[in-house]
């Protein structure tokens, strides 16, 4: 029982810290500038419903998928005129040796990527938060708090960038330990 317990965690902390926490903060600010996500989140009329919970967990979902696509093109793709894209390609990795050493692998994404998930969704998901909360609030917020939230939001995201580049490296670092490289992926 313990087993699969651990089993199912395995399985759902990485999308929950890597898409469904990124997808919550999108949301929540959808939530500022439409009635029905706020209901969502509020309850009904009479209360909390367990639709509506399952409507909060899906779309915040499907919005972390849509981050988690615009992460992938910020820090992977696109690159960054003074080093090149923000995430390196890893080398290739000998994953022959892989079926000997599975659990610790898991360990090591469990570990490591879903971690470089979390902070680098998390780095793109708060400024589209507060650009939709500055965009479709109404009243809008004053000049002197939407500053206050860019601030707090510029640290918090290069913060969090810097937090899964280096997550990201130490993944590939661990990989490279555990599985061995045969060699670099082409460019």
């Amino acid at each position: 029982m313990r087993e699969a317990l651990l089993a199912l965690f395995d399985r759902i902390y990485p999308i929950t810290i890597g898409f469904l926490i990124p997808g919550m903060v999108v949301l929540f600010a959808l939530s500022t500038v439409s009635a029905t996500v706020q209901t969502w989140f509020t309850g009904a009329a009479t209360g909390p419903t367990f639709v509506g919970l399952l409507f909060v967990m899906f779309a915040a979902l499907t919005l972390g998928l849509v981050v988690s696509s615009i992460r992938y093109c910020v820090f992977e793709v696109i690159p960054v005129p003074w080093r090149g894209c923000l995430v390196e390609q890893g080398p290739q990795f000998d994953h022959t040796k892989r079926k000997d050493c599975e659990a610790a692998y898991q360990d090591i994404r469990l570990n490591h990527y879903a971690y470089y998930l979390n902070s680098a969704n998390l780095s793109v998901a708060l400024p589209i938060g507060v650009w939709i909360w500055k965009a479709g609030s109404n009243p809008a917020p004053t000049w002197s708090l939407f500053l206050t939230a860019i601030v707090l939001t510029t640290i918090a995201t290069v913060a969090l960038a810097a937090a899964g580049c280096s997550a990201v490296r130490r993944y590939n670092e661990k990989r490279a330990i555990l599985l061995g490289v045969i060699g670099r992926i082409p460019a």
